[in-house]
């Protein structure tokens, strides 16, 4: 099934990356400037624990860590993000690592992080007039970006 299906038919479906981010050895690509970065959320009921999934955000985690410090441009594309709450979940997302990862002394050149979320059908019904609660969410697990001036959430 294709990344890009909606969530519900994402069901039995694995991102490759989860597993193979360390074969893309992105320390042997010293002139690269920008990266995209995609996390796919699953359906619900796809595993039988909480734990039966890698967290979401630590291939895209690791893949910055083996970066090279030119970055200027950083996306992370969230597809299909089930509640405001899910940002702060350390056991499914964790998107606090990439506060982590991405610091001033890894990316000096670093201009941007985009951060650009696509919400699944449920939430945009509650969302249409509130989108600035999900981007306060989003300022609040990334208080180093957004601290920077370097952090702009989109839809």
């Amino acid at each position: 099934m294709p990344p890009h299906a909606p969530v519900s038919a994402r069901r039995c479906w694995k991102d490759p990356l989860d597993s193979h981010w360390k074969s893309l050895n992105l320390a042997s690509c010293p002139r690269l400037e920008s990266i995209n970065i995609r996390i796919y959320f699953r359906a619900p009921g796809d595993e039988k624990q909480p734990t039966d999934h890698p967290v979401l955000s630590l291939a895209g985690a690791g893949m910055l860590s083996q970066a090279p410090p030119t970055l200027r441009k950083i996306v992370i594309w969230l597809h299909d993000l089930p509640r405001i709450t899910t940002l702060n979940n350390r056991r499914m997302l964790r998107l606090q690592e990439f506060d982590k990862i991405i610091t001033r002394d890894r990316f000096p050149l670093l201009e941007r992080v985009h951060l650009h979320i696509s919400i699944d059908s449920s939430l945009e019904r509650k969302l249409k007039t509130d989108w600035w609660k999900l981007v306060l969410a989003t300022q609040k697990v990334l208080p180093g970006l957004h601290s920077r001036g370097l952090l702009k959430v989109t839809q």
